[in-house]
C-alpha cells in the first residue's frame, strides 16, 4: 500500500462495520445522554432551536421573513449569540424530529450524538483504508473512549460538531486532492465547519500546511473549494447576513474575536487565577493529563515512528499538523483557554488516530519478530496470540479510564497528574460546565431540601435553573432564586468550596454554610448543597 492511497483499504464488510459504529453509538445514547448534566451554554442553544422551530412554524405569515424577525431568531449578539447556525439548526432539527419519542431534551441533544457516530464511521474508514483493520479499531477506539471528547459530544453546544466537521473536512480535501472530481465535497464540509463557530474559518492553514508537503500541484481546486464555496454555503446558512452579508461578517467577525472585551472568562491553571489567557504550554499540559495514557504513549509512539520514516506518511503527517496547529492557536496572544479543553477539542481526534498507527507499528513489530523464528505451526500461533493480547491490552487500556470516571468526562485527569485528586492538590480546575449535575444530581438534591425551600445555583446564569424548573426536574414548590434571599444552594466546585471570594459573592460568611450533600470523586467534590445556617435579613 502506498503513502498516496486514500480509500483502497476500504471494503464491503467495513462499510458495514462503520455503519454499526453509527448504530451502536445512536442507539447507546439513547440510556446516557441523560446521565449527562445541562451544560453552561445549552440552555441558550435550546432556546435557539424552539425559535427556530417556531420560526419555521410561521413561514408564510405576515413578518416571519422581516428583517426584525429574522435578526430575532438568528442574529450575532455579543455574550448572547456570537456562533453561526449550524449548531442551532441541528438542535432544532433533532428536536423537532425527535420530541415525540424521547422528550424535549433527549430529543435536542441527538444532533451531537449522530454526528459523533458519523466521526466515529469516518475514522474508522480513513484509517482502514491507509494503515488496516486493526490500526482503524483501536483509532476507533482511542477516539470513542477518550472521556472528555465523549461526553463533549453528549452536550448540545459548538464543540462537538465543530470536532466532527473538522475531520470530515480534512478527509474531504485530502480525497479530492487524490480525485479532483470531490472538490465539491471540500466546499461543503468547510462550509458546514465555518457554520458552527469562527474557528472552522481557520481549518484551511493546516489544510494547506499538509498540501504543500504531499500535494502541491493538486491541491489549488480543493483549496479554491474550501474558500470560495465554503463562503457560499456559510452565508446560505446565516439568515441574518442575507440582507447586509459583508457589514454582518465584518461584526461577526469583530465579535469571534474580541471574546476578551464582550466575554471574558476566567480559569484556575496551576494554582494561578488567570483573567483570560492562560500560559502558552497551556494547550500541550492539558492534553498530557487529560488524554487517557494508552491512547497518549501509542500517539507519542506513532509521532517518533513518523519522524524515523522522515515524515513520509501523509495521514500520521496529517494528524501532526492538525494537533500543533491548535496548541499554535492557543499560544497567540489573548487566545481563550477556558472550560478546560473544549477550544482545542477537534486536536483530541487526530491524536486518536495516531494511536492506531502507533499500534500498527507494534503489531508489525510482534509478526517480524515472530517470522525471524523457525517457522512451525506452533509459532503461528504464538504470534496470533501475542498480536491478540497486544490489542486487548489496548482495548482495556483505552477504554477502562472512561468506565472509571463516567458519567463525569469533563472532569478526567490521567496518572501522569495523579487523577482529579492530584489535579485538585496541583491547583487545576476539577469542574466547568454543570454536567456533574445531572438528572440523579437533581434528586438528590431534592431529596433533601425542605417544602418550600428557596435554593440557589452558583456560579450559573439565570437560564440553567429556569430550565431545570422548565424540564420538570425541579420540585414545584422549590422556589428558585439568583439573589441573596437563598437558605440553601448548590456550588458549582471549580474550586469553590474553600475559595473566599464565593462567600463574598454569596454575602454570607463560611462559618454560616453547612454541607448537607455533594458528589465526589476522589475525595474531590464536583458539587456541594450547602444550608445556610443564618435566615436571611
Amino acid at each position: 500500500m502506498t503513502h498516496d492511497q486514500i480509500r483502497p483499504g476500504v471494503r464491503t464488510p467495513d462499510l458495514l462495520i462503520a455503519g454499526a459504529l453509527l448504530v451502536v453509538v445512536v442507539a447507546q445514547s439513547l440510556w446516557t445522554l441523560d446521565a449527562v448534566g445541562i451544560g453552561w451554554d445549552e440552555p441558550k442553544y435550546f432556546a435557539a432551536a424552539r425559535a427556530i422551530v417556531a420560526w419555521c412554524g410561521d413561514l408564510g405569515e405576515p413578518g416571519t421573513l422581516s428583517a426584525e424577525r429574522v435578526d430575532e431568531v438568528f442574529g450575532f449578539r455579543a455574550g448572547v449569540n456570537v456562533h453561526p447556525t449550524l449548531a442551532k439548526f441541528l438542535g432544532a432539527a433533532s428536536y423537532a424530529l425527535g420530541k415525540p419519542l424521547f422528550g424535549e431534551f433527549r430529543a435536542f441533544r441527538m444532533a451531537t450524538v449522530i454526528l459523533f457516530g458519523v466521526l466515529l464511521a469516518a475514522v474508522y474508514l480513513r484509517v482502514v483504508a491507509a494503515w488496516g483493520r486493526p490500526a482503524a479499531l483501536v483509532a476507533v477506539l482511542a477516539v470513542g473512549s477518550m472521556p472528555r471528547l465523549f461526553v463533549h459530544h453528549h452536550i448540545a453546544a459548538t464543540d462537538g460538531p465543530l470536532t466532527g466537521l473538522w475531520f470530515l473536512t480534512v478527509w474531504a480535501f485530502e480525497a479530492a486532492c487524490a480525485d479532483r472530481r470531490k472538490w465539491p465535497l471540500v466546499g461543503l464540509a468547510s462550509g458546514l465547519a465555518m457554520s458552527v463557530k469562527f474557528t472552522g474559518f481557520l481549518l484551511l492553514v493546516p489544510l494547506l500546511c499538509w498540501g504543500a508537503i504531499f500535494r502541491r500541484r493538486q491541491m489549488l481546486v480543493p483549496a479554491l473549494s474550501a474558500v470560495v464555496l465554503g463562503l457560499l454555503v456559510f452565508l446560505a446558512l446565516q439568515p441574518a447576513m442575507w440582507d447586509r452579508p459583508v457589514g454582518d461578517f465584518l461584526e461577526f467577525v469583530r465579535l469571534s474575536t474580541g471574546r476578551a472585551e464582550s466575554a471574558p472568562h476566567w480559569m484556575l491553571f496551576l494554582g494561578t487565577v488567570y483573567d483570560f489567557s492562560p500560559p502558552w504550554y497551556y494547550a500541550p499540559f492539558m492534553t498530557g493529563v487529560t488524554v487517557p495514557e494508552v491512547a497518549l504513549l501509542l500517539a507519542l509512539l506513532a509521532v517518533v515512528v513518523t519522524a524515523l520514516d522522515r515524515f513520509r506518511d501523509p495521514l500520521a503527517v496529517g494528524c501532526i499538523i492538525h494537533v500543533a496547529f491548535f496548541w499554535l492557536l492557543t499560544m497567540m496572544p489573548n487566545a481563550p483557554g477556558f472550560d478546560g479543553v473544549r477550544l482545542f477539542l477537534p486536536s483530541f481526534v487526530f491524536i486518536g488516530v495516531l494511536s492506531g498507527y502507533g499500534f500498527r507499528w507494534l503489531e508489525e513489530r510482534v509478526d517480524i519478530r515472530e517470522a525471524s523464528t523457525a517457522v512451525a505451526r506452533s509459532g503461528i500461533g504464538q504470534r496470533r496470540v501475542v498480536a491478540l493480547g497486544l490489542a486487548g491490552l489496548v482495548a482495556v487500556g483505552t477504554a477502562l479510564p472512561l468506565l472509571a470516571i463516567y458519567p463525569f468526562g469533563l472532569e478526567y485527569y490521567n496518572l501522569a497528574i495523579g487523577g482529579v485528586d492530584g489535579a485538585r492538590a496541583r491547583g487545576m480546575e476539577t469542574t466547568y460546565w454543570w454536567t456533574v449535575v445531572n438528572t440523579e444530581a437533581l434528586q438528590r438534591i431534592e431529596r433533601v431540601l425542605p417544602h418550600g425551600a428557596r435554593l440557589r445555583f452558583f456560579p450559573a446564569d439565570p437560564e440553567l435553573p429556569a430550565l431545570y424548573r422548565e424540564l420538570d426536574l425541579i420540585r414545584a414548590d422549590i422556589r428558585l432564586t439568583g439573589a441573596a434571599d437563598f437558605d440553601h444552594v448548590v456550588v458549582l466546585s471549580r474550586p469553590y468550596w474553600d475559595y473566599p471570594p464565593l462567600f463574598a459573592a454569596l454575602r454570607v460568611s463560611q462559618t454560616d454554610l453547612v454541607p448537607v450533600e455533594s458528589v465526589d470523586v476522589d475525595g474531590v467534590p464536583f458539587w456541594i448543597l450547602y444550608r445556610r445556617q443564618v435566615a436571611f435579613r
